[in-house]
């Protein structure tokens, strides 16, 4: 069987020039990073959710699997968000672009996707939802468009001001500097991100006229703390109605009850309610999917869904004990790196089509330049 990255990356390396086209030949791409979602929490890898039949947890994501390419086989550089997405967005492997710690930055000297696209005439346009995501690591570099879909500094001076009020009032002292840093770096746990970067991504695409594309769009929600609750009460109980506990995901990973908090950091949680909260994880999944729905429709209502590529990936798993620890950014099992990756190209070549050669999270950006500069033929070499 031919692996189709590597046949594609046997036809260009990002770190050549891409053989030229005719613009009106040129595939739109999108690509789509999934944080924090394990392969085996997807339905097109067989998951189906352990407290309710009724809803799939990710319909849509399982519907592109259906049309396209799924990789059995996918596997990310290392278990957390700076250093696999610097993999993703430039193509090399974590020894290769040496971002290996949130002390170090992409090398200017090393291209990017977004740089390589806009280089061929792209219009392009990123929007993230983690502060892992943010330009100063040097993911901005090639995009005309690069923003945020966190609380921007505005918002979140406001929460601290009601916050501070909320403590005057609690007579208690105001914030500390600490621990405002503290709450800016935990934030983003909380925050609900989603409808924010497919708003972002429907105002660039309402800007887009004939011009090929490359939108690059993040989301975050999925990422502990699992709190489907904050999203709608109806979603959380939806996943796992006849739930009697009082876990409810808040605090998920610095929770004294789940795990001992000094060595040797023995599970403390049961089995029910560690079940509760993973039900809570594909909760969330589901509302991430469904906004990865919402850029599938809003792609077909343009009228431009048969020209444009879509690389739906995860940059890393997490893990519920399944190696007497949980989160990520703490081992290399195979529920951290073995990720989802599923392609679907216009032509639908696919057809659900599994790979089950080794894939990795550096294939897809000189896969995604092959495919939009040469077309989708070589897909249906792919047996």
């Amino acid at each position: 069987m031919k692996h189709l990255l590597t046949l594609c990356l046997a036809l260009l390396s990002l770190n050549c020039s891409p053989a030229p086209t005719d613009s009106s030949k040129k595939l739109n791409v999108v690509l789509i990073s999934l944080d924090s979602i394990r392969r085996d929490h997807i339905g097109a890898y067989g998951h189906s959710p352990q407290y309710t039949k009724k809803i799939p947890v990710s319909p849509n994501i399982d519907a592109l699997a259906l049309e396209g390419f799924v990789f059995d086989n996918a596997f990310t550089t290392t278990s957390w968000t700076l250093p696999s997405h610097m993999s993703l967005m430039t193509g090399l492997s974590d020894s290769g672009h040496g971002v290996h710690t949130d002390r170090f930055k992409k090398d200017p000297l090393h291209k990017t996707l977004a740089s390589e696209f806009s280089s061929m005439g792209y219009k392009t346009a990123g929007f993230y939802s983690g502060p892992y995501l943010d330009p100063k690591y040097g993911f901005g570099f090639g995009f005309e468009q690069y923003s945020s879909a966190m609380l921007t500094q505005e918002q979140f001076q406001k929460y601290i001001e009601d916050e501070n009020s909320r403590l005057k009032a609690a007579g208690r002292n105001s914030m500390t500097v600490q621990m405002v840093k503290q709450l800016r770096d935990r934030i983003s746990h909380w925050d609900i991100t989603s409808p924010k970067v497919n708003k972002l991504a429907k105002n660039f695409l309402s800007q887009t006229k004939k011009e090929p594309f490359f939108l690059f769009l993040h989301y975050f929600d999925a990422h502990y703390d699992h709190i489907p609750h904050s999203v709608s009460p109806q979603l959380a109980y939806d996943f796992d109605p006849e739930y009697s506990g009082d876990f409810d995901g808040t605090n998920w990973y610095f929770d004294s009850r789940v795990m001992e908090t000094s060595p040797p950091f023995k599970r403390k949680i049961t089995e029910r309610d560690l079940n509760h909260v993973m039900a809570f994880y594909d909760a969330e999944i589901h509302w991430v999917d469904q906004h990865v729905g919402e850029i599938i429709q809003l792609l077909k209502n343009k009228g431009i869904w048969e020209d444009t590529i879509i690389m739906i990936v995860s940059d890393h798993g997490d893990e519920f004990f399944d190696h007497n620890s949980i989160g990520h950014r703490s081992t290399l099992f195979s529920e951290q790196v073995h990720i989802p990756m599923i392609l679907r190209t216009p032509n639908r070549s696919g057809n659900g089509k599994r790979i089950s050669n080794i894939s990795r999270i550096y294939d897809v950006a000189p896969t995604l330049i092959d495919l939009a500069t040469h077309g989708d033929q070589e897909m249906s070499q792919v047996e």
